[in-house]
């Protein structure tokens, strides 16, 4: 016996409901977007700084968003329900925020399991949350998309990121690898900061691996050699592929070794 398929979401409207006057000018209007596919991709684009179909941000574009949920990466199944907001004056899109209900802190790489840890025992749920971020990806960059850079409408936007909280009667809102400019603006808005260390590695001028080992100190310079030379010894080979080079059987073994 067949199951009856279940509707798709739909877009949940509200008009922004404050005692200030966020937007000077203009009724604003904010749409939770339960899926990614519900927002014209151009919209999503322009609003993240691109056009068309290219962003200057990868990780920013509506293709990448939708294909995280086509794939069945981040899906409510996951504990990653989209909810993005979108936000509207004079019924044109002017702000988006992706963002994701989450029953779970995995995939964040932001570690607040001590956190839940400690609000579940003061008697309360820390799951689920709200989580402005990029899926699986720990990249800064701008986590409110506004492309006139307009500050009214990222505290709108902020300020609807925790009336939804309110509304769904959730412990908190976070927001991962923020842009410096807006962990400024938050914390102007009433959020808590927290600061924590990424690693970079930046090439300085190297054209090859052996200018890179040579800045190093002695002692890891000779286990890099070590290593590498182990590597050698063991028959181990590399092979670059790209685009349509890799093939389904790659991306398999990818995911198994993942």
């Amino acid at each position: 016996m067949k199951q009856p398929k279940k509707p798709a979401p739909t877009p949940t409207s509200w008009f922004l409901k404050t005692t200030c006057p966020i937007v000077p000018q203009g009724e604003l209007s904010a749409t939770i977007h339960p899926g990614t596919a519900s927002i014209n991709a151009e919209v999503w684009n322009r609003l993240a700084g691109g056009e068309g179909s290219h962003t200057p941000n990868p990780f920013s574009n509506h293709a990448f968003f939708l294909a995280l949920e086509q794939s069945g990466s981040a899906i409510a199944q996951t504990g990653w329900q989209p909810q993005h907001i979108l936000l509207s004056q004079n019924e044109t899109p002017v702000a988006l925020m992706p963002l994701f209900l989450k029953s779970h802190s995995q995939g964040e790489y932001v570690f607040d399991h001590a956190w839940a840890d400690a609000f579940e025992r003061a008697g309360g749920n820390y799951y689920p949350k709200l989580q402005a971020s990029i899926p699986f990806t720990p990249v800064t960059s701008q986590k409110m998309f506004v492309p006139s850079n307009r500050l009214d409408l990222k505290r709108a936007l902020l300020e609807t990121a925790r009336q939804l909280a309110d509304q769904l009667n959730l412990s908190s809102v976070h927001a991962t690898f923020v842009s410096k400019e807006e962990a400024q603006l938050a914390e102007q808005n009433g959020w808590l900061s927290r600061l924590d260390t990424q690693f970079h590695w930046k090439n300085r001028g190297f054209s090859r691996f052996d200018d890179f080992v040579q800045t190093l100190s002695s002692r890891k310079r000779k286990a890099i050699i070590r290593e590498r030379k182990k590597v050698r010894e063991s028959n181990i080979t590399i092979e670059w592929l790209q685009g349509k080079d890799i093939a389904a059987r790659h991306w398999d073994k990818f995911f198994e070794f993942y």
